[in-house]
């Protein structure tokens, strides 16, 4: 970071994910770390520009199914998408990649393949969404 900036990671639970007003980010960022002490109160109190605080709404998603549409098969975020600071979001990408792979040397019908790997990948996905969040 360039000198006289910060990053500061904050996830507090927001219940709705609210849209906060721009103009009071700054003042929204010190009432939520108000507790913290040490540096991060010393730095927050620094803080008086709201548009140098950005603010985004974590989420993650989990489709029920089927993950598939003919002969289309959505996979990784398009279908478990996680919340980032869990970093697991390429990781499940890459399983679903790695079990679609052994389906398809099966060689059963299109439909079949795309049906079984929805079932096998959907409680693992499941796992993690419930806990990315």
């Amino acid at each position: 970071m360039p000198d006289g900036k910060m990053y500061l990671l904050v996830t507090i639970s927001e219940p709705g994910n609210p849209k906060m007003p721009a103009d009071h980010l700054h003042t929204l960022l010190k009432e939520r770390i108000s507790e913290c002490g040490g540096i991060i109160k010393e730095y927050a109190d620094q803080v008086t520009d709201p548009s140098q605080v950005i603010y985004r709404p974590i989420f993650s998603h989990l489709i029920s199914g089927p993950w598939y549409k003919g002969r289309v098969l959505l996979v990784g975020d398009a279908t478990h998408g996680t919340a980032p600071h869990l970093g697991q979001g390429a990781s499940l990408a890459i399983e679903d990649v790695i079990v679609l792979v052994e389906l398809l040397k099966r060689n059963l019908p299109v439909e079949n393949t795309l049906n079984q790997f929805t079932q096998e990948r959907f409680e693992r996905s499941r796992l993690i969404e419930e806990n990315s969040d």
